[in-house]
């Protein structure tokens, strides 16, 4: 496992070693970081959009849905804590980690 602690201003999307996460700021406010692969067919999630009325995350593959009741039960757990976040990965600590600030198109407006 590694802790990633960062500045979500500065930083949305995490890659470890194969994997990728992208943060996603939801409705209320709240933050979730989210594995960007669809469970469909590995859509980049982050590409998605959100449906304001459906209250979800859409796939821009195959149109997936996530709600956001799905989004809080799946993410890495985060903690918040003066204006950074922490995330706890599962991933072997030699595993090279990557911060980075992406577009994130499936955000909510």
């Amino acid at each position: 496992m590694q802790v990633v602690t960062f500045d979500p201003q500065q930083f949305n999307f995490i890659t470890a070693g194969e994997s990728s996460y992208f943060l996603l700021r939801l409705p209320d406010g709240s933050m979730v970081l989210y594995d960007d692969c669809c469970d469909h067919r590995g859509g980049p999630l982050h590409l998605g959009h959100w449906d304001d009325t459906r209250k979800c995350l859409v796939c821009p593959w195959h149109a997936s849905k996530y709600s956001e009741k799905v989004l809080r039960s799946r993410a890495i757990p985060l903690i918040q804590h003066s204006g950074r976040v922490t995330a706890v990965l599962d991933t072997a600590p030699t595993t090279q980690i990557k911060l980075v600030r992406k577009t994130i198109l499936a955000q909510p407006r």
